[in-house]
């Protein structure tokens, strides 16, 4: 590693080596930098202070500034509410109302039809008529198959 070789030039190196391990840098862009002039012309100009920094601060810092955003737009979010005007907001409130009503009031006719649908043939009357029913058009496909096949 070049940092390495550089240490014995630069001392202020030899505290920061141990904390690169802590980043995720690609080994050929790093090595670039190194070896340019103005990087380590950077490196005397500013104080150790400034390039250690722990990855968990780091973190840390990046997570409570997510949260900050995250508030920020809950609030934003809740502004267009109030700033509609009165009228319109009362109307919509109504028609939410109304629909959440007729919402209901299917829910329960659908239920009273499942119910319907469960106990139709509880009643033995009721599964002989369907009985009929379906041997009927069965009866009915077959003449008319037959009536296909003498025609043919």
């Amino acid at each position: 590693n070049k940092a390495k070789g550089l240490v014995k030039y630069l001392p202020k190196l030899s505290p920061l080596l141990g904390s690169l391990n802590d980043y995720s840098v690609c080994q050929k862009h790093y090595n670039n930098i190194i070896i340019k002039n103005f990087f380590l012309e950077q490196i005397e100009k500013v104080s150790d202070s400034v390039f250690y920094v722990p990855m968990k601060k780091t973190k840390k810092k990046v997570l409570s500034d997510n949260e900050i955003n995250f508030r920020d737009f809950g609030i934003q979010v809740s502004l267009p509410e109030h700033s509609l005007p009165n009228p319109e907001y009362e109307s919509l409130i109504k028609k939410i109302n109304e629909l959440e009503r007729l919402n209901q009031q299917l829910l329960l006719e659908n239920n009273l039809l499942k119910k319907k649908l469960n106990n139709k043939y509880d009643n033995q009357q009721e599964r002989v008529k369907a009985v009929v029913e379906i041997a009927k058009r069965e009866r009915i496909a077959l003449y008319d198959d037959v009536v296909k096949l003498i025609n043919n």
